[in-house]
């Protein structure tokens, strides 16, 4: 049995939501504020860099620096802006206050 079809009306919704969210984005990377995938993956790379620095044979024992974190979660957040402008593209060029602020609302932290 074959799946009926949308309905123009569900698309129309599917296209306006898909415009909003662009929008959205676009709003944010003028902002310098990124978006919550990339934030993920900078926190994730963070994470990583703190813990590769731990001693080695202690890296899962050894107690994780909140601070150091999101240090290094910003600095890969400023790192691909270099690699993005290295390429020649046309990166979000992030700024200090909005990534502060990202951080904290993803984290649950007081801003």
């Amino acid at each position: 049995m074959s799946t009926p079809r949308p309905s123009f009306s569900a698309a129309r919704a599917r296209e306006a939501n898909r415009a909003a969210k662009a929008a959205s984005r676009a709003r944010a990377a003028e902002a310098g504020a990124p978006d919550p995938a990339t934030l993920d993956r900078a926190i994730a790379d963070g994470l990583a860099v703190v813990i590769a620095g731990a001693p080695k044979g202690y890296r899962l024992a050894s107690p994780i620096d909140a601070g150091a974190v999101i240090l290094a979660a910003a600095a890969a957040l400023k790192a691909r802006t270099k690699r993005g402008l290295a390429a020649g593209k046309n990166p979000v060029i992030y700024r200090r206050e909005a990534v502060s602020a990202a951080l904290a609302a993803r984290l649950g932290l007081d801003p």
